[in-house]
């Protein structure tokens, strides 16, 4: 008999998780799983149109959440709850699943009391330890059968807010395996990209800092190409960060792109600058594949994907000195450098594989 999984997902845009869960949905459609999909009706609609082009069926359903700090989002959640909940359970009577698999744990806290099914919550981000989040997971944990989580650092970041240990299991994020590249680049020009949320915490600032006092004092070559959105005030404060430091011309902002195979067609090295904690870091192996060089923080989920200096390299978080130091090493050291890159793809390919991800989690969620 066919695997039947009610897939709550899908936010606002379409991001990291989004990317991850598209790539999943895909993955279990392959494996012969029958997937039913609620998706955020507040979303902009782009995860619904992924969904059709999959042949995955959905529906759009107004489920929000309780904001302590926006009142006007929980009155309007609470006032379509009613009807989400009906709907809900008019989708469980039709296609009758196995079990309910969240990308949020907002969903599970708003379906648990109404929805008495199994409940699997895939945890894809780090969840601050705050007297709220704590107590909405704790809320959720005895509705929760499996907590999964896409690090050791994050499963330690879920257990720190409360969760028992014995519900927790660690799944890396998979990628689809492509064919190897031939790689003849010698790093003299860095062709950097920086991918995700332009954002004070993803660390912009301060790879542009570094990247202007090496161009100023080490004469390094680099062209640098920032992917993604974020808020304008803070993207022209970057720019004029840019200006200021003589590196505007080395400096493309591409916007948000959706083909990855269009974000890193043209790079040799892929930095994640990141201040903060990071989860995963899904670039980083979406990078390797494609035969790109990494340089990474070493705050959180990066520390467990690379090897540093065997299959990429690994700096200390906010530090700039470290960051230079590790830059210079990636032009001074090419052939090193090629042989991370080799090492990486190998490392991916046997560790990363979205089918073979996928087949741990169905064995995860139906044991």
């Amino acid at each position: 008999m066919a695997k039947r999984i009610l897939v709550f997902c899908g936010g606002h845009i379409i991001a990291g998780v989004e990317v991850v869960t598209l790539a999943y949905l895909e993955a279990l459609k392959d494996l012969g799983v029958e997937i039913y999909c609620i998706t955020n009706a507040w979303g902009n609609g782009a995860f619904n149109e992924r969904l059709k082009a999959l042949a995955i069926s959905y529906s759009c359903i107004k489920l929000g959440f309780i904001y302590p700090k926006n009142i006007r989002w929980t009155l309007d959640t609470l006032f379509h709850l009613p009807s989400a909940i009906k709907e809900i359970r008019k989708v469980i009577r039709s296609f009758k699943p196995d079990l309910c698999y969240h990308t949020s744990f907002r969903t599970v806290f708003m379906t648990g009391l109404f929805v008495k099914m199994k409940h699997i919550y895939h945890v894809h981000d780090y969840i601050e330890p705050t007297s709220f989040n704590k107590f909405i997971l704790t809320g959720i944990q005895h509705k929760t059968t499996r907590f999964i989580t896409v690090s050791d650092a994050t499963a330690k970041s879920l257990m720190e807010s409360g969760i028992s240990a014995e519900k927790v299991s660690t799944l890396y994020n998979g990628t689809s395996i492509l064919p190897e590249k031939q790689n003849i680049d010698n790093f003299e020009k860095l062709k950097i990209g920086i991918v995700g949320q332009i954002a004070i915490h993803k660390g912009h600032e301060m790879l542009l800092d570094a990247l202007g006092e090496l161009k100023k004092n080490n004469n390094i070559k680099f062209h640098l190409k920032v992917f993604g959105t974020g808020d304008i005030n803070y993207i022209d404060k970057l720019k004029q960060n840019a200006r200021n430091k003589d590196i505007e011309s080395n400096i493309e902002w591409m916007g948000y792109k959706a083909n990855l195979d269009e974000i890193y067609k043209d790079l040799n090295l892929l930095i994640l600058p990141s201040i903060a904690f990071e989860s995963f870091g899904m670039v980083i192996i979406e990078a390797g594949i494609r035969g790109i060089l990494v340089l990474s923080t070493d705050n959180g989920g990066p520390a467990e994907i690379i090897e540093d200096k065997k299959t990429g390299y690994l700096f200390r978080s906010g530090d700039i000195n470290h960051l230079k130091e590790k830059l210079l090493m990636i032009v001074n050291n090419p052939i090193d450098s090629k042989n991370c890159i080799k090492k990486s793809y190998l490392k991916i390919s046997k560790d990363f594989n979205i089918t073979i991800q996928a087949e741990s989690l169905l064995k995860i969620i139906y044991n």
